[in-house]
C-alpha cells in the first residue's frame, strides 16, 4: 500500500550507520522540585474479566475499559465491577479516550497489502458511548494506532512499513470522513515518511509526535496539525538524539513530556533531550513515570517506588493522581492512588487565657535537648500541638514529669491538650499518640519537652532579681503580646501580686535538660 518513492530521505532497516551520535544530544537535569514526593498505595483490586493489554480510564463515568490480545474488548463498571464485552471484526490493535472521558475509539485492523494499494482488507473503527456503554462501528481504509482529539474527531495511523496519517471525522454515513490532504490518489492518507511505530497527539500544541520503531536508526518525527492537515516539524535526525533509547511512546497526561523509550524530551521539540531513565517508560502523569511496575520522578529520574508486581499496562487519571495497573499474574485490575502521608509535628505552644486582656501562647520547643520554659503559675495548662494537616483522632500522654493529661479536642490542624496537676520547677514531657489525620494516615507520636519555672520572667531557667525589675516596669500596663509573660497568676492584668509570686520563687532553678 506504501511507496518507495521520490522524495524519500529516510532509511531501511538494517543500513549500517550514515551518522555517528549527534552533537546537539544535552541531557538537561531539571532543578523543578516534584508536586508528588511520595508513595502509591493500592485501595481496591479484582479479578480481570480478560487479559488487558491496554486499558483507559474514565472517572467521570467510573469505567474502565480494556483489550485484550485483538478480539475483544472489555468494558468495566467500577462501581459494581460488572463488565461487558465487545468483539473485533477483525483485530482490536489500538484504544484511546476522548478529552471528555465520554468516549472510546478502538482500532480495528483488517491489514495492508504492503506498499501496494489498496489494503487487503476493511479496517473498522469502533466508538463506545460510556454514558450508555453502546457501540457504534464505521469502516476506515487503515486503522492500525489511533489517538482522539475530541469526542467526534480523531487520528489514525497505518502499520506498513512508511506510515501514513489520517485525521478523521466520525460522520454521518458508513465510513469514517478523512479530513486532510491525501498525498496519493485512492489513498486518503497523508504520507508521513516515517517507520513502523506509534504516536501520541499533544492537544496542548497540537502536534503528533511519532516514534518508530524496527529500524536500525531510532528516531522522533513531529508534526502539526493546521486546519486540517499535517505539517512536518522537527525530528531527532537519522541516529541522532534519540539513538538508542527507543522503542515505546508515552505522553504525559498533562502534555508536559514525551517518552521514547527510556528517553525523556521536550514535546515542543523532540530534538531536545531532558534526561535518559533506567528504564523504558510506559506511562506518566506530569509528576511520575511509570516503568515496568516501578515509579520515578518525573523531574529528576530518582526512583520512587515500586507497585510490588510487573506491569506495562497501566490507565492514568488524566486529571488526577490515581490509576490502574494490569497484574498479569493474578490477572488482577489493581486501583492506586497516592499514599495518605502521616501528619507531621510542626509546632507546639502553651496557652493560657489572661482574663479579658485575651489569650496568649508561649511557643514551644520541638527540641526535648533544649526546652522553652512556661513562667505563668499552674498547675492547670493547655498544650496545643499544631500538624501540617487536619487530625481527628489522637491519645494523650505523659512520658517524663508528673502531669495528668486530658483528653484532646481538635480543630483542624491543631490538637488542644489540657493539662492539670503540673508541679513547679520540673520538666514534662507531653506526648499525642496514634495521631489520625483526616486523610486516614497515622502518625505513632508526636511529644514535646517543657520547663516549669514560675517567675522565670527571661525563661532562662532561673528566677532572679532581672525576673522581678521584668515584671516591675510593667505594673499597671495593660497585658499585650510583648508582655503578657509578666502576667504570672493570667488574671488579666500585671500588678504587685505578680511581682510577689516571682519574689516568693526567687532562685528557683530548673536543673540543666
Amino acid at each position: 500500500m506504501r511507496r518507495f518513492g521520490a522524495g524519500n530521505s529516510l532509511h531501511k532497516p538494517g543500513l549500517s550507520s550514515r551518522r555517528g551520535w549527534s552533537t546537539a544530544m544535552v541531557l538537561v537535569l531539571a532543578t523543578v522540585a516534584p508536586a508528588f514526593g511520595g508513595q502509591f498505595a493500592e485501595t481496591e483490586s479484582f479479578a480481570s474479566p480478560a487479559t488487558a493489554v491496554a486499558m483507559v480510564y474514565s472517572p467521570s463515568r467510573q469505567a474502565l475499559v480494556i483489550k485484550d490480545f485483538g478480539s475483544a474488548i472489555a468494558t468495566i463498571n467500577l462501581t459494581t465491577h460488572a463488565s461487558t464485552s465487545h468483539p473485533a471484526l477483525k483485530s482490536f490493535t489500538d484504544i484511546a479516550l476522548s478529552p471528555s472521558g465520554d468516549f472510546v475509539y478502538a482500532a480495528d485492523y483488517g491489514g495492508e497489502n504492503w506498499s501496494f494499494q489498496p489494503p487487503t482488507n476493511i479496517s473498522y473503527v469502533h466508538r463506545l458511548d460510556l454514558s450508555n456503554t453502546t457501540w457504534d462501528t464505521k469502516s476506515a481504509y487503515v486503522a492500525d494506532n489511533i489517538q482522539v482529539l475530541s469526542d467526534s474527531q480523531f487520528f489514525l495511523t497505518s502499520q506498513d512499513q512508511w506510515i501514513s496519517f489520517t485525521f478523521n471525522d466520525w460522520g454521518a454515513g458508513p465510513g469514517v470522513v478523512p479530513l486532510n490532504a491525501a498525498s496519493y490518489a485512492g489513498d486518503p492518507g497523508y504520507w508521513a515518511g516515517v517507520y513502523f511505530g506509534n504516536f501520541r497527539y499533544d492537544a496542548n500544541s497540537g502536534r503528533l509526535l511519532h516514534g518508530n520503531t524496527n529500524s536500525s536508526s531510532q528516531e522522533i518525527h513531529a508534526f502539526k496539525l493546521v486546519g486540517n492537515n499535517f505539517v512536518p516539524q522537527e525530528d531527532t535526525g537519522i541516529y541522532g538524539t534519540a539513538q538508542g533509547f527507543g522503542y515505546s511512546v508515552t505522553l504525559a497526561t498533562d502534555g508536559s513530556a514525551f517518552y521514547y523509550g527510556k528517553l525523556q524530551v521536550d514535546p515542543l521539540n523532540v530534538s531536545h533531550n531532558l534526561r535518559v531513565f533506567p528504564e523504558e517508560i510506559v506511562a506518566a502523569t506530569a509528576d511520575v513515570a511509570f516503568g515496568n511496575g516501578t515509579y520515578y520522578d518525573a523531574h529528576t529520574g530518582d526512583w520512587l517506588g515500586a507497585l510490588g508486581f510487573p506491569t506495562t499496562v497501566y490507565a492514568l487519571n488524566a486529571s488526577g493522581s490515581d490509576f490502574w495497573a494490569y497484574d498479569a499474574a493474578q490477572n488482577r485490575l489493581r486501583h492506586f492512588d497516592v499514599a495518605a502521608q502521616p501528619p507531621q509535628l510542626l509546632a507546639a505552644v502553651s496557652r493560657m487565657v489572661h482574663g479579658s486582656a485575651g489569650t496568649f501562647d508561649v511557643p514551644l520547643s520541638l527540641n526535648a535537648l533544649g526546652p522553652a520554659t512556661e513562667p505563668r503559675q499552674g498547675p492547670n495548662h493547655t498544650i496545643v500541638f499544631k500538624f501540617d494537616r487536619a487530625v481527628g483522632a489522637a491519645t494523650t500522654g505523659v512520658s517524663q514529669g508528673t502531669a495528668v493529661a486530658g483528653s484532646a479536642a481538635f480543630n483542624s490542624n491543631h490538637v488542644i491538650v489540657p493539662v492539670t496537676g503540673v508541679p513547679d520547677k520540673q520538666y514534662v514531657t507531653f506526648s499525642v499518640d496514634n495521631v489520625l489525620a483526616t486523610g486516614g494516615a497515622i502518625l505513632g507520636s508526636a511529644s514535646v519537652r517543657v520547663g516549669f519555672l514560675t517567675g522565670d520572667v527571661n525563661q532562662n531557667r532561673v528566677v532572679s532579681v532581672s525576673d522581678l525589675g521584668l515584671i516591675r516596669a510593667q505594673l499597671s500596663q495593660p497585658v499585650t503580646s510583648f508582655n503578657f509573660l509578666r502576667d504570672l497568676n493570667a488574671n488579666g492584668a500585671i500588678t504587685v501580686s505578680d511581682l510577689g509570686m516571682a519574689n516568693a520563687s526567687l532562685t528557683h532553678a530548673l536543673p540543666p535538660p
